[in-house]
């Protein structure tokens, strides 16, 4: 209302952004339980997925709350393998760590694309 957007203007954001919650959390689930792999010295499983998949989504709600403040998302140590494709523009992250992910640019180009 302070930007000046009227009730129906209001309720269409309100729903877009149920909707992107909503398909966000759909391929966070989907990406969580995909098979353990593990190597030498470690391990990609659901649980450190499950903690990224919270941040992710910590981030995104981010955008909701703080208009023009860089958020950040840091996948630091998770070790993660490939990254699921993002519905959205992360345009309001200014930093984006993914040091010790084990990520690969081929399985992970759908969720970089998403960032700036």
């Amino acid at each position: 209302r302070n930007e000046g957007a009227t009730e129906v203007q209001i309720s269409e954001r309100i729903t877009g952004w149920s909707q992107t919650f909503e398909t966000l959390v759909r391929r966070l689930n989907g990406w969580l339980y995909t098979r353990e792999t593990r190597g030498v010295d470690w391990v990609i499983s659901s649980q450190s997925r499950s903690l990224a998949a919270w941040r992710i989504l910590t981030c995104w709600r981010a955008r909701l709350s703080v208009a023009g403040v860089d958020a950040v998302l840091d996948l630091n140590g998770l070790q993660l393998g490939d990254l699921p494709p993002l519905p959205e523009d992360f345009g309001h992250v200014g930093s984006l760590n993914l040091t010790g992910t084990r990520v690969t640019a081929e399985g992970s180009n759908g969720f970089l694309k998403a960032f700036t």
